[in-house]
């Protein structure tokens, strides 16, 4: 190998890894459970009432392993006025096939940074049954590590409404996704309730590089080397 082909080989790998190999990649969708369904008459509350108590969890699972950095949701409220913002979102994450079991492997009260009105989702049945559509973002205290592979629970506790009023609720929105159930916590057990909660998580995908990304940089390695020994002699 003469000199020229080995700066050739080195110079190409450089490039093809911009300089340095990219192992992040930028804040994504990591997960989804399918967009939000509209608002009707069949909201079943306080069973998916996030109020102080009780708290509700769902269930959810990555492609790939990544990191969570915040989380999108959607809630219902009665169109009565008062309105049922998020202003503080107690979380955790845990880990458990059927339900959350153990310890979580990550808790906190999550940074509100967008609050969202969407009264193009509406539903006005009159009395009772008017409902609007909110949308919350918030992110964790701390990125998390998550790994594929395994069944994640999401446990939400909404602890803190504005305004605090009687009719200011946040009802966890329904997922448009068919069948699917979530988990109310009663005691130190869960009772499971039909129907899918809508929310999506941010973060970043780890990666590696391919082995066919690995062999060329070990080819411009090998290149660099040989340069450098050539030289020294």
């Amino acid at each position: 190998m003469n000199e020229r082909l080995a700066v050739l080989l080195a110079a190409g790998v450089l490039g093809f890894f911009g300089g340095t190999p990219q192992l992040f990649g930028q804040s994504v969708q990591i997960y989804s459970s399918g967009d939000f369904k509209d608002p009707s008459a069949s909201i079943d509350w306080p069973a998916d009432l996030l109020g102080s108590e009780p708290t509700l969890a769902e269930s959810f699972s990555l492609p790939a392993a990544a990191t969570l950095d915040g989380v999108n949701l959607w809630t219902y409220d009665t169109f009565d006025g008062s309105s049922g913002d998020l202003r503080q979102a107690q979380y955790a994450i845990y880990t458990g096939s059927l339900q959350p079991s153990g310890s979580p492997i990550a808790s906190g009260f999550g940074s509100i940074t967008r609050t969202t009105h969407l009264l193009d989702h509406v539903f006005l049945g009159g009395g009772d049954n008017e409902w609007y559509t909110i949308a919350t973002s918030f992110n964790v205290a701390t990125p998390v590590r998550l790994d594929s592979g395994l069944t994640y629970w999401l446990a939400l506790k909404g602890s803190d409404l504005n305004p605090a009023a009687v009719n200011a609720v946040a009802v966890w929105a329904n997922a448009n996704a068919a069948g699917g159930s979530y988990l109310v916590q009663n005691g130190s057990g869960w009772d499971s309730f039909s129907g899918e909660r809508a929310f999506v998580l941010t973060g970043e995908f780890l990666s590696v590089p391919e082995p066919s990304t690995l062999a060329l940089l070990g080819i411009g390695t090998c290149g660099l080397w040989m340069l450098c020994r050539r030289r020294s002699r």
